[in-house]
């Protein structure tokens, strides 16, 4: 991984466990297929190879699918700051500039560009020819938990049982 900091490295980590370990939307569909290049300082660098269940009956990647990685790997984006907050999407514009097909391998570009209550990414997908795909601008609300908040919670369960340690879980 080039041109990653050790929150972004960190952070990439607990998103691998979580993918490994949960079943939901996120994890299924983005965080397993994304291969995760950097992380750093509100940039996040990627790729993801288009699949069938990915794509509409016409072989071509489906904008609603699209546009999930585009939330999701923002979301991540925003995360990879020093400073940075969790939030929630309260608005995106996705413009599709061109379809991908079945097979395709993408590149993801996602760039915080306004950090604060209220974040700003952009994010762009292109293919293996670097043609530009797909851009997003998506906006967060952002809240007072952490990342260490979040990996806690995305990872790890409270034992009741055990004084306030932590247990693996989070299914």
């Amino acid at each position: 991984m080039a041109a990653s900091s050790i929150r972004g490295l960190r952070l990439i980590k607990s998103l691998e466990r979580y993918a490994a370990e949960t079943k939901n939307f996120d994890s299924t569909v983005i965080l397993n297929n994304m291969k995760f290049a950097a992380a750093s300082d509100g940039f996040l660098k990627g790729t993801f190879t288009v699949e069938r269940g990915m794509c509409n009956a016409a072989g071509y990647a489906h904008g609603g699918c699209m546009a999930s990685f585009i939330d999701s790997l923002s979301f991540i984006s925003h995360m990879t700051y020093p400073n940075g907050k969790i939030g929630w999407t309260t608005n995106m514009t996705v413009n599709f500039l061109m379809a991908a097909k079945i097979g395709e391998q993408i590149s993801v570009e996602a760039q915080l560009i306004k950090l604060g209550k209220i974040s700003v990414c952009e994010t762009t997908l292109k293919n293996q020819a670097g043609v530009l795909l797909v851009k997003g601008i998506t906006t967060f609300s952002v809240g007072a938990d952490d990342i260490d908040d979040f990996v806690k919670r995305a990872m790890y369960i409270e034992d009741e049982k055990s004084n306030g340690n932590l247990k693996k879980g989070g299914k």
